[in-house]
């Protein structure tokens, strides 16, 4: 359903800026009217995604956008604009969520550019969360990604309000996600919040899907392994139109192989003349969204596998198919790294998976 409504958002992209908000609806002229207030100054009003109205299936001017976003202090009117959520597609809802938190992601770069923007330095929190508490309230795998990659960044790209303590809102809103996804990020980024108490909130989640589906903390923690669309060997093709690329990933990282000559390179080829540009857009904008998430899943995996190394952890044969050797991730590591089969508490056998 999403790439059905984010397809007919596209599709009116380019129209966009000939809809006139004296067309809308009269609902969302008064949202027009709101946009006008106080919006955080670290929004690119024009980058925001179109929302769709839920009845009509139809996108509505960006000021609607940005009049759903803006920051009010009257009570009054926080909670007029609150009423008019319920009137979008909830796809929409969750591009836009996503969409202000890229931009949030992005916006010291746009407050050193403009010094008039600097008076974010003074604010309190308020401005700093709203882009968390958009993505928690609208949640989509994208907007769990981008509350991890904060949460798991070593330098967080945020305002100089109290970053430690941002970082623990962001690992806090993970807890409050209904996702899969949310809780492999949970149980990733757990050592990464600076608080005991947001720490024991999200032991206390992950406890709680443990005892549920009946598996000890390590198992949910090879469940939650994220595949990044890859198949059961590792490889994800790529349509550049006139020929096809392919992101691998063995235990070193990630390779690109250029499949109509076979070159393999680090980095993903760029189009060439005869591609489709739309397509090769698309297959580079995907890469931006994987490729470094990969690589830090990649480092985090091959830690955990040191540290059941360390406690001597074992898997049933059984399992170690299902979790480990069936896993695009996880059996590029496991290629490099001997095993032990034991039998009856009886070492039998040294071994080294192959493909």
């Amino acid at each position: 359903m999403v790439e059905v409504v984010r397809a007919a958002v596209l599709d009116h992209e380019d129209d966009l800026a000939d809809v006139s908000i004296e067309d809308a609806p009269d609902w969302a002229k008064r949202l027009a009217v709101i946009a006008q207030g106080e919006v955080p100054v670290w929004v690119v009003e024009g980058e925001l995604p179109a929302l769709v109205d839920a009845r009509t299936e139809r996108a509505l001017p960006r000021v609607c956008s940005v009049g759903l976003i803006t920051l009010d202090d009257d009570p009054d009117t926080r909670a007029e604009v609150e009423g008019y959520r319920g009137r979008f597609t909830e796809e929409s809802l969750q591009e836009l969520s996503n969409a202000m938190m890229s931009q949030w992601f992005t916006a010291p770069k746009v407050i050193a550019e403009n010094p008039v923007q600097r008076r974010i330095k003074r604010q309190n929190c308020v401005e700093n969360t709203h882009p968390m508490k958009w993505v928690a309230r609208h949640p989509s795998p994208r907007g769990v990604a981008l509350l991890e990659d904060y949460v798991r960044s070593s330098k967080p790209p945020n305002r100089p309000y109290n970053v430690e303590m941002l970082i623990d809102h962001a690992a806090k809103l993970l807890c409050t996600i209904e996702l899969p996804e949310a809780l492999g990020a949970m149980l990733r980024v757990h050592d990464k919040a600076r608080r005991n108490a947001i720490r024991e909130i999200m032991d206390e989640g992950i406890d709680a899907a443990r005892r549920r589906l009946g598996v000890t903390r390590p198992e949910l923690e090879d469940m939650s392994v994220l595949s990044f669309g890859l198949d059961e060997k590792g490889r994800r093709d790529f349509d550049y139109g006139a020929r096809t690329v392919r992101m691998s990933v063995s235990g070193g990282g990630v390779m690109f192989e250029d499949l109509s000559v076979g070159t393999k390179r680090k980095t993903a080829p760029r189009g060439l003349a005869g591609d489709d540009v739309e397509k090769v857009a698309a297959a580079h904008a995907a890469f931006d969204l994987c490729v470094k998430p990969i690589k830090a899943e990649l480092r985090l995996q091959r830690g955990r596998f040191e540290n059941a190394m360390i406690t001597g952890r074992r898997w049933s044969a059984v399992r170690w198919r299902e979790i480990v050797r069936a896993h695009p991730l996880l059996a590029p590591i496991a290629q490099d790294l001997v095993w032990e089969v034991w039998r009856a508490d009886v070492l039998v056998a040294h071994v080294r998976p192959t493909e």
